[in-house]
C-alpha cells in the first residue's frame, strides 16, 4: 500500500511533509490548530476546545478564528481535508499520515509478532525510528495536548521494552547493554528496564554487574517509593544467583561476542584525509550504504578498511567484513549465498539453522541484522548484483562497498570515486614504506619513482617493498629500473602485481561483440600518446561506428580500464596505458598501425576545416578548400562557433601530436595550413610554429609544387608572431612558387601573410607593393571577402607610411565592400581600423564612436588577442576624452585578455592598472 503523499509528525516538533518537503509550521496559533486536530483526527473538535487551546485566555473573534482555519487548509494543500461543521472543526486524514498513529500500528503489529522475536524487533525498530524528540514538543502547555503527549510517551517505553525483549530472545545481549545502562539512568525506576539490563549482563557473562544492577535499584525504590522490588526483579536476582538454565536465549541461538572481523587497521593513509571526512559526514547524515569506486590498485580497500576502524565504535552490535573477491587474480568472485551463510554463522546460528537458498538466507539475514547497529564491509565487489542481497532490510546498519565500477543502481547507495594520489601524498606513501631518510638523500630519483608508479598506491606500495628489502639500492636504481621496457615486470613483488590487477579488469570486458570491441580500443588507444580523446577520434582509431563506439568506451570506463575526464573526454592511466602497449605488441596487426593513425589524421583535418570555418576568419578560408586534399573521415559534428572553440582548445596538443605521427604528406600539410589562423587568434604561437616545421619537414618528401608552398606558408605565417624576420623568406617562396601554379587565390593570401611580416620588420613600402599585387590577385579571382581582407591590410600598412587619408580610404573602401557581401565581422574589424585611425588622427571622441559600434559587432569574434587590443584602444579615447572611469573600466577588460593567455601576470596587471596612464602592453603592439 502506497504511503499518503502528504504527511505529519508530531512525534517532535509539528511538521508537515509534502511532495519530498518538509514544513515547519512556525506560527504558534496555527501549530496549536493542526496539533490538536491532528490529536483528535478523524473526530470533530468542538469550537470552544479549539479556541480555548490556541487562544488560551484572549477571546479571539469569528474572523479571527476563519482566517487562521483559511491559512491552515493552504498549509495543508487540500481545501476538503479540514472541513467545519455545525459543532466545529474535523480534520480528516488516513491513519498513515500521521506518525503517531502509524508507531500506534506498528507497536500493535510488534505485539502481535511476539512469536517471531526477529519480525518483532524490526518492526518495533521501525516505529521507534518516527520519534524526532518528545510528543507534540513545544506545546505541552496546552492541557489536552499534554495529556496525549503523556500516553504516546508511555507507549513509546513500552515499544522500547518490547523491541528490547524481542533482541534479548535473539541472543543480542552484549550490544544491548551500553543502550540498556543509559535508559536505566534516565528512568530509574523503570523495573523492565531494569531486569533487561540484569539479564543482558548475565547473558555477557557479567553475573557480579547483573546483581549489583539489582542493589542499586532496590535501594533507590525502597528510598522513593517505600517499597520492595517486584516480583520479576526478586525472580530474576534468584534465578542469577542459582545460574537457573532458563535464562539462556531460546530457539538454541548461541550467545557469542559481537563479531569483529576486520582486518588489521592500516596505517595512516597519505592523502585520503578528505574522503575520509567527507565519508564521516554521510555516515553522520544517514547514509545507510557507502559505495567506493576506482580503478584497480588506488587503494579502496585501504580507505574502507580506515574508515570502518575509525567509526567500529558506533556500531556496538558488531563489524562484518569479507573480501567478494571481484577483481583478484586468479579468484573467482564469491557467491552472495554462501557469504549470507558466513554472516549468519558469524551472528550465532548454527550451521543447521543456516539455509542453503539465496532467498532464504538473505532473509534470514535480514532478520538477523534488524533493529542491530552493525557495520557491513563487502570488499572488492564485482558488481551491484554480487552485494545487493548483502545488505541488511533496516536503516540501523551501515554498508561500505569497495568495487571497481560504480555501483549506481545500488539502493540508497552514496558513490565516492577514488583517484591517484598527489604527488606530495604519493612521496608519503613511499616514505612511510621505504624509509624517510632515503626519499629524503634521492628527492628527484624519489620523484621519479612516483612519476613512473603513477601515483597509483598498489604500484606505490610495490616499489617501496622492493627498496626495503634491497637497503643496498639506490632510489635512482629503482628509477632507472622502472623506467626501461620492463616497468611492468619491476612492478610485481610476492603477491602483489600491477599487470595482474590490470589483466583482471580486461577479462571483464567480456566475449560479446561489445566486449571484443572494447578490448580492441584498449590495444589500440596507445597507438598514438594521446592524453586524452573523444570518441570521435577513438572511432577513427578503430574503423568503427559511433554507436558501437560509446558502447565499447562505456564497458572499458565500468571495468576501469579507461577514464572519463571532466571534459567527458577519454584517458587512461599511465600503467594501463602501459600495459594496452604489451597487448597491441601481441595482437594488433603490423600494418593496422599505420592505417589507424591515417585515419585519425583525415578525423582531425576535417573537423579542423570545419572549425576553421565556424570561427570565420578570411585568412584561413583558402586552406580550407580542396587543392591540397581531401580528408576521408567525417568531421565531428559542430553546431556553433562555441563548439568549435571547445574543441579546438581541447585538442590543442593532440594535433601537433597527430601531424608528426601521420605518414601521409597531403594531410599533415593540410592540417597544419587550416590550423595556423585558429592557433594565432588564440595566441598558440609556440604550436602554430610546431605544426610549420612539421609540414616543412614533411614537404621536403614531396615534389607537388602546391603542398611545397602550402608548408612554406605555413611556417611562415606561425613565425610572424614571434620573429616576423624569419618568416620573410618561407613566405616569398610561398608565393613565387603559388604564382608557377596560377593558385591566384593562395598567392593572395600568402603576400598578405608576407606583407604583415614585411611591416613588422620595417618594410612598409615593400609591405604595399605585396598588398597591392594582393588586391589585383583577389580581383582576377572574384574573391569579395579575401579582397576586403586585404584592403584592410593595405590600410594598415599605409598607416605606417604616414599616409592617413590613403589609409583611411582603403578602410572605408574595404567597409563598403563589406557591407554589400554582409559581412557583419568584417566590417566590425573596417570600423575598428577607422577608429584606431581615428585615435591616431587625436579625434577620441571619433574613435569612441567607432570601436564602440565595432565592438559590438565583433563581439563573438574568436580572435581575443585582436579584441582585447580594441578595448584597449577605446580605454585610451575615453582616457583622452577625461573619462578615466570608463577608460579604467575598459583597460581592465583588456588586459584580463592578456592575463587569461598567460601573457601578463596577475602581478603585472594590477602594476598596469595602478598607472594613471599606462603605455600599451608589449602584447598588443603587434597588432599596431
Amino acid at each position: 500500500m502506497d504511503r499518503p503523499t502528504t504527511r505529519f509528525g508530531v512525534l517532535g516538533p509539528i511538521e508537515v511533509y509534502d511532495a519530498g518537503r518538509t514544513q515547519v509550521v512556525s506560527a504558534e496559533i496555527r501549530r496549536t490548530l493542526l496539533a490538536v486536530l491532528l490529536s483528535r483526527a478523524g473526530s470533530v473538535v468542538p469550537r470552544d476546545v479549539l479556541v480555548g487551546a490556541a487562544w488560551r485566555d484572549v477571546l479571539p473573534t469569528p474572523a479571527t478564528v476563519r482566517w487562521h482555519i483559511h491559512q491552515l487548509r493552504r498549509l495543508l494543500g487540500d481545501g476538503d481535508r479540514l472541513t467545519s461543521t455545525p459543532d466545529g472543526y474535523l480534520l480528516q486524514v488516513d491513519a498513515e499520515a500521521v506518525d503517531a498513529s502509524r508507531f500506534e500500528l506498528l507497536l500493535a503489529r510488534g505485539r502481535d509478532l511476539a512469536g517471531d522475536p526477529a519480525a518483532a524487533a524490526a518492526v518495533l525498530t521501525e516505529a521507534l525510528a518516527l520519534w524526532r524528540g518528545s510528543a507534540y514538543e513545544g506545546l505541552t502547555d496546552v492541557e489536552l495536548l499534554r495529556d496525549e503527549a503523556g500516553r504516546l510517551g508511555e507507549e513509546r517505553l513500552a515499544a522500547l521494552e518490547l523491541r528490547i525483549e524481542a533482541e534479548l530472545t535473539l541472543g543480542r545481549s552484549t550490544a544491548l547493554v551500553a543502550e540498556l545502562t543509559a535508559l536505566v539512568a534516565e528512568s530509574p525506576l523503570h523495573e523492565g528496564f531494569r531486569a533487561q539490563l540484569m539479564l543482558a549482563l548475565y547473558r555477557s557473562g557479567r553475573s557480579a554487574d547483573a546483581l549489583s544492577v539489582y542493589r542499586s535499584g532496590k535501594a533507590l525504590i525502597a528510598e522513593e517509593l517505600g517499597l520492595d522490588p517486584g516480583e520479576r526483579l526478586r525472580k530474576l536476582e534468584h534465578a542469577i544467583l542459582v545460574g537457573d538454565p532458563a535464562l539462556a536465549p531460546a530457539d538454541g541461538i548461541r550467545v557469542l561476542p559481537a563479531p569483529a572481523e576486520l582486518p588489521p587497521d592500516p596505517p595512516a593513509l597519505a592523502g585520503r584525509s578528505a574522503e575520509l571526512d567527507r565519508m564521516r559526514a554521510l555516515l553522520d547524515a544517514g547514509s545507510p550504504v557507502i559505495a567506493i569506486h576506482g580503478q584497480g590498485g588506488v587503494g579502496k580497500s585501504a580507505l574502507a578498511i580506515k574508515l570502518a576502524h575509525r567509526v567500529r565504535d558506533a556500531f556496538p552490535d558488531g563489524q562484518l567484513y569479507v573480501d567478494l573477491h571481484g577483481a583478484t587474480p586468479g579468484s573467482h568472485p564469491l557467491a552472495p549465498v554462501d557469504v549470507l551463510r558466513r554472516f549468519l554463522r558469524s551472528l550465532g546460528l548454527s550451521d543447521d539453522q543456516v539455509p542453503g537458498d539465496l532467498d532464504e538466507a538473505a532473509a534470514r539475514f535480514r532478520s538477523a541484522t534488524a533493529g542491530r547497529r552493525m557495520l557491513i564491509v563487502l570488499d572488492d565487489a564485482v558488481d551491484a548484483a554480487q552485494v545487493r542481497r548483502l545488505t541488511p532490510g533496516d536503516r540501523g546498519s551501515v554498508v561500505l562497498v569497495t568495487s571497481r565500477m560504480a555501483m549506481a543502481s545500488l539502493d540508497g547507495a552514496t558513490q565516492v570515486h577514488l583517484d591517484a594520489l598527489a604527488e606530495g601524498d604519493a612521496l608519503t606513501v613511499l616514505a612511510g614504506l621505504a624509509g624517510p631518510g632515503r626519499i629524503a638523500a634521492e628527492p628527484e630519483a624519489a620523484a621519479e619513482v612516483v612519476r613512473l608508479c603513477g601515483r597509483l598506491p598498489l604500484a606505490l606500495r610495490i616499489a617501496a617493498a622492493r627498496l626495503a628489502a634491497r637497503p643496498d639500492w639506490r632510489i635512482s636504481e629503482l628509477a632507472d629500473r622502472l623506467a626501461g621496457d620492463r616497468r611492468l615486470d619491476e612492478l610485481h613483488d610476492a603477491d602483489l602485481s600491477v599487470r595482474a590487477s590490470i589483466s583482471v579488469g580486461r577479462q571483464s570486458l567480456g566475449p560479446d561483440i561489445v566486449g571484443r570491441l572494447a578490448d580492441r580500443i584498449l590495444y589500440t588507444l596507445p597507438v598514438l600518446d594521446l592524453p586524452d580523446v573523444d570518441d570521435h577520434v577513438v572511432g577513427a582509431l578503430v574503423d568503427a561506428q559511433p554507436a558501437d563506439v560509446r558502447a565499447g568506451l562505456d564497458r572499458l570506463v565500468v571495468a576501469r580500464l579507461v577514464e572519463v575526464r571532466a571534459t567527458g573526454r577519454y584517458g587512461m592511466h599511465d600503467l594501463v596505458r602501459l600495459y594496452a602497449t604489451e597487448v597491441a605488441a601481441r595482437q594488433l596487426p603490423r600494418a593496422e598501425v599505420p592505417a589507424a593513425v591515417r585515419r585519425v589524421g583525415h578525423a582531425y583535418l576535417a573537423t579542423m576545416r570545419a572549425t576553421a570555418t565556424l570561427i570565420g576568419s578570411v585568412s584561413a578560408r583558402p586552406w580550407l578548400t580542396s587543392g591540397v586534399t581531401e580528408p576521408a573521415w567525417a568531421p565531428v559534428a559542430l553546431a556553433d562557433l562555441g563548439q568549435a572553440t571547445a574543441w579546438i582548445d581541447a585538442e590543442r596538443e593532440n594535433l601537433v601530436t597527430v601531424a608528426a605521427a601521420v605518414d601521409e604528406p597531403a594531410v599533415v600539410i593540410a592540417l597544419a595550413a587550416a590550423a595556423q589562423q585558429p592557433f594565432s587568434s588564440r595566441g598558440w604561437h609556440t604550436e602554430a610554429q610546431r605544426l610549420g616545421r612539421i609540414a616543412m619537414d614533411t614537404a621536403r618528401r614531396v615534389t607537388e609544387p602546391r603542398l611545397v608552398a602550402t608548408a612554406q606558408y605555413t611556417l611562415g605565417t606561425a613565425l610572424i608572431a614571434t620573429t616576423p624576420a624569419a618568416a620573410i623568406e618561407p613566405l616569398q617562396a610561398a608565393g613565387d612558387l603559388f604564382a608557377t601554379v596560377d593558385d591566384a587565390l593562395r598567392e593572395a593570401a600568402t603576400r598578405t601573410s608576407l606583407a604583415h611580416a614585411l611591416v613588422m620588420n620595417g618594410r612598409a613600402a615593400d609591405a604595399e607593393h605585396e598588398l597591392l599585387r594582393a588586391i589585383d590577385l583577389d580581383r582576377s579571382a572574384g574573391a569579395g571577402e579575401p579582397e576586403a581582407f586585404t584592403l584592410t591590410n593595405l590600410g594598415i600598412v599605409l598607416h605606417h607610411l604616414g599616409r592617413d587619408d590613403e589609409a583611411r580610404r582603403r578602410h572605408e573602401e574595404a567597409l563598403e565592400l563589406r557591407r554589400r557581401l554582409g559581412d557583419n565581422r568584417g566590417m566590425g574589424i573596417s570600423l575598428a581600423n577607422l577608429g584606431q585611425l581615428a585615435l591616431a588622427g587625436d579625434q577620441p571622441d571619433r574613435a569612441v564612436e567607432l570601436l564602440t559600434s565595432c565592438l559590438d559587432l565583433l563581439a563573438d569574434w574568436p580572435n581575443r588577442l585582436g579584441f582585447g587590443r580594441l578595448q584597449w584602444d577605446l580605454g585610451t579615447a575615453y582616457q583622452r576624452l577625461g573619462q578615466h572611469d570608463r577608460a579604467a573600466a575598459q583597460r581592465e577588460r583588456s588586459l584580463t585578455v592578456l592575463a587569461e593567455h598567460g601573457l601578463l601576470t596577475t602581478a603585472q596587471v594590477s602594476a598596469l592598472l595602478a598607472e594613471a596612464d599606462p603605455a600599451m602592453p608589449a602584447p598588443y603592439r603587434r597588432f599596431a
